[in-house]
């Protein structure tokens, strides 16, 4: 824990007058990112202050007693300062407010008003414990040197993998070419990313799909056969792990590609199918509309067409008005090689968080990378944290969020 003062009063913590320039002070008590309970059940306060700010204090009032705790400066990024503090809560409630010094001495107080030339009764936050949301981070993520892979780029360690239609492992790679990377490659190079100092390989994608990024997801439950397949998977945990790095796996949940078999039940079932409560399908059987005029021979959809109709089965119907590319089928932005699955649906939902906890259960993995978090709704990832916590406690999950994060409730 950070050092505490205790004080007289709050009123002006540094005894005098709050700077009222207008400051850049970023703090939410709303938003899990700036306050959070941790699994011990202290309380985690992060803000962002003014580029010149030399100290910065949470100020906590319980009656009478009225304690400063210091603030951890943890960096320093263009015209901000990051700060940061554990407290351990004494009452059911907790109210407080914000002072910072800047570097030529003048205060800044920040309450639920905002900035202050000082801290009146209704100026200090006051937040149930109860209502703040857990934020539980493994004791062996915290700090942890994480090493990111894009398996196909990486290094090759079985030719005989290898996609024939690879490029030479010299060659710019193209957007949708393979270059025959694999996760023997991987394991081939344990040593050197224990050399560095590697605590955690986030490996991109690795499971069963048409692309090279593999975010289009043919097979949650198999690893690409052009990877190494699951039995490579299952030497790279083991071997990781005998030297003390884990592995964490990157997947959408959100979307898969038309070859998933719920989809192309879809396809030869219609909307008979069992499946189809999981997509939202406008026209069946689902098809893909294009523009031959606006496509053929420049544009990036140029060589995905013919692969598109051969790898799914459906129909790609060339049209002479519209959109370049559009389908009859709810995907992610527009995508069609994307279909948007409906998380909502109970068997849909049972269906993911099942791939999500079998991979930690079966193969000992170590974390998980959600991709598109935002794009699915709340309730789902707190189911998803709870069962796959239930396998492993200290599994480590990590939320891809875009945008700004005070706007959208979409973390556990």
């Amino acid at each position: 824990m950070s050092p505490v003062r205790k004080l007289e009063a709050d009123h002006q913590v540094y005894g005098m007058m709050g700077n009222l320039r207008p400051h850049d002070i970023a703090f939410d008590p709303n938003n899990p990112a700036c306050l959070s309970r941790s699994a011990s059940g202290d309380l985690v306060f992060r803000f962002l202050a003014p580029a010149d700010s030399e100290e910065a204090l949470i100020v906590v009032r319980n009656g009478d007693d009225i304690a400063a705790h210091e603030m951890n400066l943890v960096g320093r990024a263009h015209d901000v300062t990051f700060w940061e503090v554990r407290v351990t809560p004494t009452t059911e409630r907790v109210r407080f407010s914000i002072a910072v010094r800047l570097d030529d001495g003048s205060p800044i107080y920040f309450g639920i008003t905002g900035v202050s030339g000082a801290i009146e009764r209704i100026d200090r936050f006051d937040v149930a414990v109860a209502s703040i949301p857990h934020h539980r981070v493994p004791d062996w993520a915290r700090g942890a040197v994480i090493y990111q892979i894009f398996p196909d780029r990486f290094a090759s360690g079985d030719e005989s993998l290898t996609p024939p239609e690879a490029l030479p492992w010299s060659a710019p790679p193209t957007r949708s070419g393979f270059q025959g990377g694999d996760l023997p490659g991987i394991i081939a190079n344990l040593d050197y990313l224990e050399e560095l100092g590697v605590d955690l390989i986030y490996l991109n994608p690795i499971f069963a799909s048409p692309s090279n990024h593999r975010y289009d997801t043919s097979d949650y439950f198999t690893v690409d056969p052009i990877l190494g397949g699951n039995e490579a998977f299952q030497e790279l945990v083991e071997a990781a792990h005998r030297r003390g790095i884990r592995i964490m796996l990157d997947v959408s949940l959100n979307h898969a590609h038309p070859t998933f078999g719920p989809f192309q039940d879809l396809i030869t079932t219609g909307p008979n199918s069992e499946y189809a409560p999981w997509f939202d399908v406008t026209e069946y059987p689902p098809h893909v509309r294009y523009r031959p005029d606006l496509v053929d021979g420049h544009h990036v959809w140029a060589e995905r067409i013919d692969r598109l109709a051969e790898a799914t089965g459906m129909d790609v119907i060339p049209v002479s008005a519209g959109p370049v590319i559009s389908a009859s089928y709810d995907s992610w932005y527009g995508v069609p090689e994307m279909p948007r699955i409906d998380l909502q649906h109970p068997a849909a939902r049972r269906f993911m968080i099942d791939v999500a906890k079998h991979w930690v259960r079966q193969y000992g993995v170590d974390a998980w990378r959600m991709d598109v978090v935002r794009y699915i709704d709340y309730d789902f990832w707190t189911d998803l944290r709870d069962a796959i916590h239930e396998v492993e406690p200290d599994t480590y999950l990590l939320a891809e969020v875009m945008g700004d994060p005070r706007r959208r409730r979409c973390w556990p």
